[in-house]
């Protein structure tokens, strides 16, 4: 079938002022008052310089903002989650460590809450670099690339007021990849993705349980196909990515698989 030559048409312009650099794209909120809004998390820019939270409906021509201040965590690690009302975004930067951790917003209040502090040096893991992934029982999952007993990363489980923080898989060595990436949520798993190790050093496909049942779906092999995994997304029933190099001609591939392995 032909793909319809449509131009898109620009609704937003981020700065300096509104916030600038998503990490990932909008959700859909209820916002009181208004209905559904689009509302999306910047690493930075606002009045302080530290990112904003933002609601904005471009159809209606509505936008608004609110600026993280100095003494909120920084540097948005992904994209929002919302529950309970609230708004929810892991923050790879600031806090009294300046390792980040888990702020919520309330959107009937406004106010923005830091509920959990990364600590400088745990074997839960530091420099979050992931979205949250809602379990069942009112808890998120979230991934860390660094810290844990070997320095290979964490995968941690953390509730909504910010307390009973939990490591879920600690990455031990080489053999089931290093430093994990921002992965995505599918009937209860996690699916992930190391940016290197694995039996080749090129990187794994892996998924973990809200028990921290852990397993590998597969090991990357360079020139058959593809190294280091970028990112996955789920669409029609498989989960997608790409890979920044290898494969037959050299310039990474992009692969998928089933939601069951």
């Amino acid at each position: 079938p032909s793909i319809p030559d449509v131009s898109p048409t620009l609704t937003i312009s981020f700065g300096a002022v509104a916030g600038s650099r998503l990490n990932d794209l909008p959700i859909v909120v209820e916002a009181p008052g208004v209905g559904e809004v689009l509302s999306g998390i910047t690493e930075n820019g606002g009045e302080n310089g530290r990112g904003t939270i933002f609601f904005a409906d471009p159809l209606e021509n509505l936008f608004v903002y609110v600026s993280l201040d100095n003494e909120d965590l920084e540097d948005a690690a992904g994209g929002l989650t919302h529950a309970n009302g609230k708004l929810y975004s892991m923050q790879t930067a600031g806090g009294a460590t300046d390792r980040g951790g888990l702020l919520s917003f309330n959107q009937l209040s406004s106010e923005i809450e830091t509920l959990y502090e990364a600590p400088i040096e745990s074997p839960s893991g530091v420099f979050i670099n992931s979205d949250l992934f809602a379990t069942s029982n009112g808890f998120y999952i979230g991934e860390c690339n660094a810290g844990g007993r070997d320095n290979n990363g964490t995968i941690f489980s953390i509730d909504r007021e910010g307390e009973n923080f939990t490591v879920l898989y600690d990455f031990p060595d080489d053999s089931v990849g290093v430093q994990p990436r921002r992965g995505i949520e599918k009937n209860g798993r996690i699916f992930g993705i190391t940016g290197t190790g694995g039996n080749n050093d090129e990187g794994v496909i892996f998924t973990v349980d809200a028990a921290g049942q852990f397993g590998i779906v597969h090991h990357f092999e360079g020139d058959l196909n593809g190294r280091f995994p970028v990112e996955i997304v789920a669409f029609n029933g498989r989960i997608w990515g790409y890979t920044s190099s290898g494969g037959p001609n050299f310039e990474g591939v992009l692969f998928s698989f089933a939601e069951d392995g």
